[in-house]
């Protein structure tokens, strides 16, 4: 009797310091998840013309958080704006540099925004953007400029090349470089848009 009694009493035991363990580690982990990268805040200001706030509707900052899994969509902010307001301004929280999205509920472009933290994007929007776009020069922001100067000569090179195939003058393909980001542009935003690099080429 004494041998069952302390066999039940040291199952018991083991059970209870295996369930701590497993507590104490679960909160380890769940502490882990939490103390993520530090978000900072970035700001975005809109500035419409009378086409985009010819009437009440809804604007949205739109996206991915891209430090998580990169499939996690969000609305970082959205803002109500009536007719003849203006101007909109927006933010979202973020450790590190994305892309982000504008989408109108009425009037207005939907076009990609890239943001980085602790930053202010300063953005005029026009009837003469059209429905959508990829990317735009922008009032204020840096980042955001460096994006569209590295589209606009990506769309350059991707123009050169057709006209090379098209034309048949494959010789010529090898005077065309690969390294067609302006250096000031290179040495200074390199680091932030070399992810996006290889998901465009």
């Amino acid at each position: 009797m004494k041998k069952i009694l302390f066999i039940l009493l040291s199952f018991l035991t083991l059970s209870i310091s295996v369930n701590v363990q497993i507590a104490f580690s679960n909160t380890k982990m769940i502490l882990a998840i939490n103390s993520g990268p530090s978000e900072k805040r970035a700001k975005i200001v809109l500035l419409l013309d009378n086409y985009v706030c010819s009437e009440d509707q809804w604007i949205y900052l739109y996206g991915f958080k891209e430090w998580l899994s990169g499939n996690e969509r969000v609305i970082f902010d959205s803002v109500f704006i009536e007719k003849g307001q203006c101007k909109a301004e927006l933010q979202a929280n973020i450790p590190i540099e994305c892309e982000a999205a504008i989408l109108f509920s009425k009037n207005g472009p939907n076009f990609s925004l890239p943001i980085e933290p602790d930053s202010c994007v300063i953005m005029n929007v026009e009837e003469s953007d059209g429905e959508s776009f990829s990317y735009k020069k922008a009032v204020k922001g840096e980042f955001n400029n460096s994006m569209y100067v590295f589209w606009q000569e990506r769309m350059a090179y991707r123009s050169k090349l057709q006209d090379l195939i098209s034309e048949d003058k494959k010789d010529q393909k090898k005077k065309v470089s690969i390294n067609f980001l302006p250096t000031p542009i290179k040495t200074k935003f390199f680091g932030k848009i070399e992810k996006y690099i290889n998901r465009w080429l």
